[in-house]
Parts: C-alpha cells; structure tokens; sequence
C-alpha cells in the first residue's frame, strides 16, 4: 500500500520553501536540470501550487539568483568586520569571501553571473543582504577607504575594474579545477602589491 506523502511546509511559508528546495536542487544537480516538477515532489505539493510564487522556471531561477548576492554580501561582511584590521586587510578579507562563497557554492555562483543573473540585464545584483549592503558596496567602500589615505597606485576606478576581474576570475577558475586552492592568496597579496602602496609615515601616525 502507498504512502502518501506528507507536506513538508505550512500555511504561508510555501515560497519559502520552494527555494530552499530549488536551492540544494540547483547545488546538486545544475541550472539546467533543475525541474519545478521535481521541487514540487520533494515538498509534496501538486506543481501548480508553486505557480502562484514563481510564475515559471526562470522567475525562480532569477530568484535564486538575487538571494546568492545577498548571501554573498553577508558572508563577505562577517569575513571583513569579525575583528580589527587595516583597510588593506579588509580588503584582503573581502576578496577572500568572495572567492570562498564562488567554491563552497559554484553552482549558485555561476547562476548569479550567468543569464538569470548578471547576464539578464535585471539589477539583481544591487540586492542587498541582511545588512542593507551589496557585494558592489562593500567592495568599493574598501577601496574608497584607501584611495581617501593615498593607497592606491593607479585610479580609483581602475584598481576597483582590475581588483573585481581578478577576484572574480580567480573563483571561476577555482570552481572550474583549472587551479588550485593555493593561488588564492598569491592572486590576492599580488593585487596588493601591485595596486596598493603603505601609507606615508605622516598618515599612518595620524590614523593610530
């Protein structure tokens, strides 16, 4: 005799699960194989429940794509602020947290910067994570730190370019095993030492 399944959500909270769902789908089996039919199943609901959330699969997968920024954003604030540093470390730690997310989670990674993400043309990535701040801010924010105490070798425009094309090459390299896990914090002390110079003696006296 079959066992019909039980559901695993209550009143009101739906959504909420059909993304945490959709999520370790997309983790475990990829964008392209992710199916509303399958999400549906596993949290025992006819699929046409899950319509009246997302009116389709890419509303779902732009969905997902919109909360990885704001978990991103997160993770890379937690990372820089979990003690004292210097405006080099912290964005050292930014850096850092940012290539962590793309490795510990490729698959939500790739989505964010692929054509439900970046690529969709909607501002997904300006969504802000808990603290009401983006990947974007806090990253420039770094910069604008050093580049107000004469840090920066070059513009401040051209460092914050060259800073996120080599972070973020870095992650999809990590994730596509082309490198190793060890060329992190070569690649990120190399952008330090070739973008960012110490502060004067006069300027590090005075920020003591």
């Amino acid at each position: 005799m079959a066992v019909k399944r039980k559901s695993s959500y209550h009143h009101g909270n739906l959504a909420a699960e059909i993304v945490r769902v959709a999520t370790a789908q997309l983790e475990l089996h990829g964008e392209q194989a992710l199916s509303l039919r399958e999400v549906a199943r596993e949290i025992g609901v006819d699929q046409s429940a899950l319509y009246r959330h997302f009116k389709n699969k890419s509303a779902l997968l732009q969905e997902l794509a919109a909360r990885g920024f704001a978990q991103m954003a997160d993770d890379m604030h937690k990372q820089a602020t979990r003690k004292t540093i210097t405006p080099v470390e912290c964005w050292r730690e930014l850096g850092r947290a940012y290539v962590k997310f793309a490795v510990r989670r490729p698959a939500l990674f790739r989505l964010m910067y692929g054509p439900y993400g970046e690529g969709s043309g909607q501002p997904v990535h300006r969504t802000a994570g808990a603290l009401g701040v983006t990947p974007s801010k806090l990253l420039s924010d770094a910069l604008r730190v050093l580049d107000a105490e004469g840090q920066l070798t070059v513009s401040f425009e051209a460092v914050r370019l060259m800073s996120w094309t080599t972070t973020h090459g870095l992650a999809a390299l990590l994730i596509d095993n082309v490198i190793q896990p060890q060329a992190i914090e070569f690649t990120l002390q190399t952008m330090i030492d070739t973008m960012i110079v110490a502060p004067s003696p006069r300027k590090a006296k005075r920020t003591r």
